[in-house]
């Protein structure tokens, strides 16, 4: 395994082997695997994007992907194609977060849906036969309305996050109880760090989302 950890900025470098690692064991378990292994969920308290963007590892057995959010951004789709090319000129996955339209024109690998959005999977697999899907979920319930057309989901808050404090999380032992409960591939979000990602290891994730962790 040592041939393929990964070398980048920490805290983000020992996130990133976790993540590896997590998509080695499903392999190795024969899992479905989700179609990348590392996501990075951009925001505006990122302060740069591209340097981020820059620091994520290309893996081609373990794929890495951008998730393109931004919603309130004024320039979201010129700032979208930028962030796009400069993702997919790196060897990484471009999703744009909600917005089909936004895919179709700048060339992007895929659409993550919000969890309120789970209801246009369906047809989004339908029209789109080619582009990844993921979904962001809360709860059990999201993720097996998800499982049905999407590639992957995002289950969250896995733990206490800096922009959300005080909000309720799933914490360990719930996050694991879902993973088991679905063969859809998932993957951890909500306040994973350098301290805690050795936690996710025996879960059954297929990988591990991130935002300020990367930045």
């Amino acid at each position: 395994m040592t041939s393929d950890l990964i070398q980048i900025a920490r805290p983000a470098e020992k996130v990133a082997n976790v993540a590896l690692r997590l998509n080695a064991a499903r392999v190795a378990a024969s899992r479905r695997t989700a179609p990348f292994a590392l996501a990075l969920m951009t925001d505006p308290r990122l302060p740069d994007i591209k340097a981020a963007i820059k620091n994520m590892p290309a893996h081609s057995e373990a794929p890495t992907a951008v998730i393109f959010r931004h919603y309130g951004e004024k320039n979201r789709e010129s700032l979208a194609q930028d962030l796009c090319n400069f993702s997919q000129d790196r060897g990484l996955l471009f999703l744009v977060a909600g917005d089909e339209e936004l895919v179709r024109s700048i060339s992007a690998d895929g659409i993550h849906l919000p969890e309120w959005k789970l209801d246009e999977a369906a047809r989004l697999r339908r029209d789109y036969p080619t582009i990844l899907i993921s979904a962001a979920c809360h709860s059990v319930d999201a993720v097996h309305k998800a499982e049905a057309y999407t590639d992957c989901a995002f289950l969250s808050p896995v733990f206490q996050t800096q922009s959300h404090v005080g909000r309720k999380f799933l914490g360990t032992c719930q996050f694991n109880k879902i993973c088991s409960q679905t063969e859809m591939p998932i993957l951890a979000l909500g306040g994973i760090n350098e301290d805690n990602a050795q936690e996710l290891l025996n879960s059954g994730a297929a990988g591990i989302g991130g935002i300020s962790v990367f930045g």
